[in-house]
């Protein structure tokens, strides 16, 4: 990518190069879906939107921050 004065930027990805990895598993998350629509298979029910990428690098480039709202989900038969 390149900036406007044509300099060379370097696109952020969400895996840091710290050793460890920040990105939000959606797949854990109790507002994740995966949808009927082959275009967009993925969603997020918190946000209200889908994609057809992981949704928490979708949170991440567009507020450069992790997503905040993620929540465990549930388990099932658990009485707590």
């Amino acid at each position: 990518m390149r900036d406007q004065r044509g300099k060379g930027i370097e696109a952020k990805s969400v895996k840091e190069s710290e050793g460890k990895d920040p990105r939000v598993a959606c797949h854990k998350c109790r507002y994740y879906k995966v949808t009927w629509d082959p275009r967009q298979p993925y969603g997020c029910l918190a946000h209200a939107f889908k994609t057809h990428r992981n949704p928490a690098i979708v949170v991440y480039e567009t507020s450069g921050i992790e997503c905040q709202l993620f929540e465990p989900k549930r388990i099932q038969g658990s009485d707590s």
